[in-house]
């Protein structure tokens, strides 16, 4: 009988710290090719 897999907490803390270090890195590298617009678009949404 197969058991199905299911994400622990730790599974989903580290994944979420994966994603954000990517938006962040992500960010930053758009950020560099058009001057910072991306983040003052995204701050008008905050």
């Amino acid at each position: 009988m197969a058991t199905e897999h299911t994400p622990s907490r730790n599974d989903e803390e580290y994944f979420a710290c994966v994603d954000a270090d990517r938006r962040e890195a992500l960010r930053a590298k758009v950020d560099a090719e058009h001057g910072g617009f991306v983040t003052n678009l995204l701050n008008i949404f905050k």
